[in-house]
């Protein structure tokens, strides 16, 4: 069987809303996997408990899901990724740090991973960001098991590089596949990578497009600071390394 990978943008404590939405898709276009792309914690107005809340709904989701035969990758974001590095960025609950890595610890999050030929991050790898720190890499597979190997290794000097933050989103460094902005991606995307991302909110799951490669961005369930829907929920199904656009029932922010 053809594997077919549904694409779940930022859903930053709105899991008791959107993954039933991912269930929908799931059954509606037969996906046998699915790839969540990160910053799971901190909406505009959510409590330390709203977010202890949403990431133990999440982990349970994917014990499910695992039983019924999906294969569920959680990419990690950089709201995630302040809590494990014990630090900060806007909206992150200093007050329950411990509670929520812990809460975090439940769910087996990656920085990277690999589909039909698509490099899979939270946020988009960029080509100043790969000429710093990927040199040698060759191709998508070779440059997701790098980026990954960085996490998971857990030193901190590679943790700063996941963690560096570029003029975009207001830090002086090079933009990260944490932190990366669509305003990155296209000017200086990667050469020769297909990409999916989220981390920048859009209307709709968009397209650009940089020289001849393809990059997805797929935010399309974050907020407004006054709660207000910015995208339409839709999400991304690729299949034969073909990414397409599928459409969800999202009016917002139902709880």
């Amino acid at each position: 069987m053809t594997a077919k990978t549904l694409i779940v943008g930022d859903m930053h404590c709105k899991q008791g809303t959107i993954l039933p939405l991912v269930d929908e898709a799931v059954v509606a276009h037969s996906a046998n996997r699915v790839v969540f792309l990160g910053d799971y914690t901190d909406e505009w107005d959510s409590t330390a408990a709203d977010v202890v809340d949403a990431l133990g709904l999440q982990a349970s989701w994917a014990e499910v899901a695992r039983e019924n035969g999906v294969d569920a990758t959680f990419l990690i974001g950089n709201h995630d990724f302040e809590y494990l590095l014990g630090e900060g960025c806007s909206g992150t609950h200093l007050e329950a740090m411990a509670d929520i890595k812990e809460a975090l610890g439940r769910i087996e999050m990656q920085a990277a991973t690999c589909i039909d030929g698509y490099l899979i991050t939270h946020a988009g790898l960029t080509q100043e960001w790969a000429d710093e720190y990927l040199a040698g890499s060759d191709g998508v597979k070779d440059v997701a098991a790098r980026i990954n190997e960085m996490f998971f290794g857990g030193s901190y000097h590679d943790w700063r590089k996941l963690a560096s933050c570029g003029s975009s989103r207001g830090g002086v460094e090079i933009a990260s596949p944490l932190w990366a902005d669509k305003r990155d991606l296209k000017t200086s995307a990667a050469h020769g990578l297909n990409q999916i991302a989220a981390h920048t909110p859009t209307k709709t799951c968009e397209r650009l497009r940089h020289g001849k490669d393809e990059i997805w961005l797929c935010d399309t369930f974050s907020l407004t600071s006054n709660m207000a829907p910015i995208g339409d929920g839709s999400m991304l199904l690729v299949q034969d390394g073909i990414a397409k656009r599928i459409q969800a029932d999202w009016n917002g922010f139902r709880g």
